[in-house]
C-alpha cells in the first residue's frame, strides 16, 4: 500500500479553517479527501459531546438516511462510541465490511473518531500505522479550531453586551432628557385641574392627557 499522504489531507482541513474559521466545513472538506484517497465506501468523523455524555456527526462523505447523527457516548453497538475509548486504531472485519475506527483525543479528553468504512486490506498493519498518525495531526487541528470558535463565540458575547451597555446609556439619556420638559407639562397639567374653573369642564380630558405623559 502506498504512503498516505497526510499533508495533502491535512492541508484539505487548514484550507477550509482559514476561509470559515469554523471546524463543520472544515472536517467535511477533510472527510471527502479522505474518503477519496483511501478508496473508502464512506468516511465520516463523530464529534464528543462532554456534557451531553453523547456524539455528534459532524461530517460525512456521503449521507446515510438510515443511520444516527446522535448516539450515546457509551452505546456499545455504535462503531462511533467503541472507537471513543480505544488508545489507538482498530479494524473491525465484518463478513461484508470492513470498518477502521481511529480516536481523535485532545489534551487530557477525547475529541470523537474518525470512521473509515470499507478500506483497503493489504497491508493492514501499515494501514493502522499510517491511521493513526493522520488521526493524531486531525486531533490537533481540531481541538485548536475548537478553542478558536470558543474564543470567537466570547468575542461575540462580550460584544453584544458592550452593544447593550451602550443602547441602555442611549435610552437613559433621551429619557431624561424628555423628563425635564414632561415634569413641567405634569406639573402645569396638576395645577390648572386643581386651581382653574375654567378646566372643570375638560377635567377627564385633563386626566387623560396627564395620564398618558
Amino acid at each position: 500500500m502506498a504512503e498516505i499522504p497526510l499533508r495533502d489531507l491535512l492541508a484539505a482541513f487548514s484550507r477550509a479553517v482559514s476561509a470559515t474559521l469554523s471546524v463543520g466545513p472544515a472536517l467535511d472538506a477533510f472527510v471527502h479527501a479522505a474518503n477519496a484517497t483511501l478508496d473508502a465506501r464512506r468516511t465520516s468523523v463523530w464529534l464528543h459531546d462532554r456534557r451531553a455524555r453523547a456524539l455528534s456527526l459532524a461530517a460525512a462523505s456521503s449521507a446515510d438516511p438510515s443511520g444516527p447523527t446522535r448516539i450515546a457516548a457509551d452505546d456499545a453497538d455504535a462503531p462511533a462510541a467503541r472507537g471513543l475509548r480505544l488508545d489507538r486504531p482498530q479494524m473491525l472485519k465484518g463478513p461484508d465490511e470492513t470498518v477502521m475506527l481511529a480516536p481523535l483525543r485532545g489534551w487530557r479528553r477525547a475529541l470523537g473518531t474518525l470512521v473509515i468504512e470499507g478500506p483497503p486490506l493489504t497491508d493492514e498493519e501499515r494501514l493502522l500505522t499510517q491511521i493513526d498518525e493522520l488521526a493524531r495531526q486531525l486531533s490537533v487541528g481540531v481541538e485548536n479550531v475548537l478553542l478558536l470558535e470558543e474564543v470567537l463565540r466570547q468575542r461575540q458575547r462580550l460584544a453584544q453586551s458592550e452593544k447593550l451597555a451602550s443602547l441602555g446609556q442611549f435610552v437613559a439619556g433621551i429619557a431624561h432628557e424628555m423628563n425635564n420638559p414632561l415634569q413641567g407639562v405634569l406639573g402645569h397639567l396638576e395645577l390648572l385641574m386643581r386651581t382653574s374653573a375654567a378646566a372643570r369642564p375638560l377635567r377627564k380630558e385633563l386626566r387623560g392627557i396627564y395620564q398618558e405623559a
